[in-house]
């Protein structure tokens, strides 16, 4: 079973960002009053900041570090523009400001984000819907948001009505799509439920209850209904919500990397026996049918 993450994965975020990042440091310069060359200035300045030391900086959610907050322009914009609120000295209560960052600017700009694929995207769906292989598609995002995609490369296969190949194409998919995994959501009540990595002074929580309930729903399993783990391969861009989880219960995880993956999730991936760098979406489906082979 092969389950593909999707933003980020099959989409260049950073491409796809460009418009929200746009958007938000607009906010950011009629909030502190300057003009927008200058937070630019400080967006660069900050943005290499947090790069040379992503290890500093994590996404939190209910007081948990639930990922790195370097890994794509959405999760990155909120601790650089705290660093320009700070350096404009400007007067906010950490509620407002929270409020400005994770809702009001966010939620506004998030709409502008383009549509990018990663090349050979459209190949590996593809590959997949022709050999009728097992795999799905499990993604933080709506599903609506993911099929809108879909339906994207679907046109591509035929003219711009959708040919009939292109419509088998997006309704094979379409039951395949899994949204709303919430694999942000973790716990940290199980010890043995996390990992160590070089650099990282705070734990990588594997216990994620939503994303695992979407798994277990998806692994093939044995004769008792128990899920078997290791005929299962997971790929993502981002190990700490993509791949800690499987690769804790026995799967094998691909990361595909980008210019912002962070170097300690590649170092650790590479001495995992079941952890794989990927470097282009290409290697994905020869990764899936090795470990195929090997269970």
């Amino acid at each position: 079973m092969l389950i593909l993450d999707f933003d980020g994965t099959a989409t260049d975020a950073e491409a796809e960002g460009v418009p929200f990042t746009k958007g938000y440091l607009q906010d950011i310069a009629e909030k502190v009053g300057w003009p927008l060359e200058r937070v630019r200035h400080y967006y660069d300045r900050y943005m290499a900041e947090i790069l040379a030391e992503p290890h500093e900086y994590a996404w939190m959610m209910d007081g948990l570090a639930v990922a790195p907050a370097t890994v794509d322009p959405y999760l990155r914009i909120k601790p650089i523009a705290r660093k320009i609120i700070r350096e404009a000295g400007i007067d906010i209560s950490e509620e407002e400001l929270q409020e400005l960052l994770t809702k009001d600017w966010y939620i506004k700009n998030y709409q502008l984000s383009g549509t990018s694929f990663r090349p050979g995207t459209m190949e590996l769906l593809h590959a997949l819907f022709i050999s009728r292989e097992p795999a799905a598609i499990v993604t933080n995002s709506h599903t609506d948001a993911v099929l809108a995609k879909i339906r994207q490369l679907a046109m591509d296969l035929g003219d711009e009505s959708c040919s009939e190949t292109g419509n088998n194409f997006y309704n094979w998919w379409k039951d395949r799509v899994y949204g709303r995994a919430k694999k942000y959501v973790a716990r940290d009540e199980d010890s043995s439920m996390r990992l160590a990595l070089p650099v990282l002074d705070r734990p990588v929580l594997c216990d994620r209850p939503h994303y695992l309930k979407v798994l277990e729903q998806l692994a093939p399993k044995d004769g008792d209904g128990r899920p078997l783990w290791s005929q299962v391969t997971v790929v993502g861009d981002i190990f700490e919500l993509d791949g800690a989880l499987p690769l804790s219960l026995g799967s094998r995880f691909g990361l595909l990397c980008n210019d912002m993956t962070p170097p300690y999730e590649v170092d650790f991936l590479c001495g995992h026996e079941r952890g794989c760098v990927l470097e282009n979406v290409h290697e994905i489906l020869p990764l899936h049918r090795e470990g195929r082979s090997a269970a």
